[in-house]
């Protein structure tokens, strides 16, 4: 009997070594062959500075400034030797009245200055859109006139017959006027060409910025055309 007991122990012994060998094996093939964890690479750690500013990141080169400087024209160099028009200052748009300059006809200087034959120079105020060119604006008034004589006032206008056109203008720093005209000039005798003459002297020295004036008829000084006695 207890042989038997013994031998079934034994045995008991031996089956549960085995069993405890198998199940270890399974466990470690299962250990084997599970999925491992994915590693996780933490990111880096970023620090945010601030961006640097235009101020800051400027560089102010010396040498640079210098050279500005020395190549910059002087204010000599640039002056204009000739100005374009008179200055307008009336309104800052320009200048809106101007006069035209017409003749009253053996006056004797009674109603303006005495000009030729025994006349007068008289001034027509005429009402103009703002204009910031006022000296070219009051020569092509004088020059628009086709009329012999200006409506009721028995003003006498000698350029009637003339066709011109205005070319070039420029005020030099004297304040003289250098006016080109271009086209046909007719004159009506003796008394009509100091007549031509003052109507667009008188006409172009209205504004306080001109002092006198030379007008050139294609290019010709208008008194080697005209007599202006």
């Amino acid at each position: 009997m207890n042989d038997y007991h013994c031998h079934v122990k034994n045995q008991s012994v031996k089956h549960c070594i085995q069993l405890g060998s198998i199940i270890l094996l399974i466990a470690a093939m299962l250990s084997c062959n599970a999925p491992r964890a994915p590693t996780v690479t933490p990111f880096p750690t970023v620090t945010m500075t601030n961006p640097p500013t235009a101020e800051s990141s400027a560089t102010f080169s010396p040498s640079a400034a210098t050279s500005t400087s020395e190549t910059a024209p002087s204010a000599s160099a640039t002056r204009p030797s000739t100005i374009l028009e008179p200055t307008a200052v009336s309104t800052p748009a320009g200048i809106d009245q101007i006069k035209i300059f017409l003749v009253a006809v053996e006056d004797n200087g009674q109603s303006g200055d005495k000009i030729g034959c025994g006349d007068s120079i008289v001034a027509v105020e005429r009402q103009i859109t703002p204009t910031q060119a006022p000296l070219r604006t009051a020569l092509e008034e004088l020059l628009a006139i086709r009329d012999q004589y200006l409506g009721e006032s028995g003003l006498y206008n000698a350029l009637y017959q003339s066709m011109l056109t205005i070319g070039d203008i420029a005020i030099d720093e004297d304040g003289k006027a250098v006016i080109h005209l271009e086209g046909t000039l007719l004159s009506g005798g003796t008394c009509d060409d100091p007549r031509i003459i003052a109507q667009l002297i008188y006409t172009a020295t209205q504004f306080s910025t001109v002092n006198g004036a030379e007008i050139y008829i294609n290019g010709t000084l208008i008194q080697e055309l005209l007599s202006g006695e």
